[in-house]
C-alpha cells in the first residue's frame, strides 16, 4: 500500500512539475516561443496565428509527465532507502567480554 501511494504522489508531481515547466520559454523561432521541458510540449505562434494563437502537442507532454513522475519515484526511492538505513538499529557491543592478551 505504501509503494502505491508513492506512485501516485510521483504522478502527481510529474503532472504538476510538466504544468510549471509550461510558464518558462525554452525556445524562440521565428514566429513562436516554444514552452515546456525537457520536450517543448507548447507552443505560441506569434506569427500569422489564424484561429488559435496557442498549440500543445500532447505527446510531448505525456512523455514529460512521464520524465518528471520517474525522477519523482526514484528520488523518493533512494530518500526511502537512505532514511531505513539511518533508522536501522546497530549492533550493541557487550562491554567486559573482551578477551585480553597475557604477556
Amino acid at each position: 500500500m505504501y509503494k502505491l501511494k508513492l506512485k501516485v504522489i510521483a504522478v502527481l508531481l510529474g503532472v504538476l512539475i510538466t504544468l510549471l515547466t509550461g510558464y518558462a520559454s525554452t525556445l524562440q523561432l521565428i514566429g513562436a516561443t516554444n514552452f515546456g521541458y525537457p520536450l517543448t510540449w507548447l507552443t505560441q505562434r506569434v506569427i500569422a496565428p489564424i484561429y488559435n494563437p496557442w498549440f500543445i502537442n500532447y505527446f510531448n507532454f505525456a512523455v514529460d509527465i512521464l520524465i518528471w513522475s520517474v525522477l519523482a519515484w526514484i528520488l523518493f526511492d533512494v530518500m526511502q532507502r537512505h532514511a531505513s538505513r539511518a533508522s536501522a538499529p546497530r549492533p550493541a557491543v557487550k562491554k567486559g567480554h573482551v578477551k585480553r592478551r597475557r604477556r
